[in-house]
């Protein structure tokens, strides 16, 4: 999948993973585009695994859940990271 094929803002998940990644490494913010597409196909790579598990979350409990997303969120964030290093 490449990051044009499925809109990063469709999935709250990924819009809530980019925000993060744009907070924590503010030069994200200003890459040229092909850094930020192989970013985003990173984390859409990871997503599966993600989602997965946060869907496991939810089963247990809402506040299961709710911790849940926010290590999705940063599981994601991290992916990308890992990206922008190489």
């Amino acid at each position: 999948m490449n990051a044009l094929s499925k809109p990063v803002l469709a999935d709250p998940l990924l819009c809530a993973a980019m925000a993060a990644l744009a907070d924590l490494v503010p030069s994200y913010v200003r890459a040229d585009i092909n850094l930020k597409h192989r970013v985003c196909n990173a984390m859409q790579a990871e997503l599966d695994a993600v989602q997965y598990s946060l869907d496991q979350d939810r089963r247990i409990g809402e506040c299961v859940y709710q911790a849940g997303w926010q290590n999705a969120v940063l599981r994601l964030a991290l992916a990308g990271m890992r990206e922008l290093l190489n």
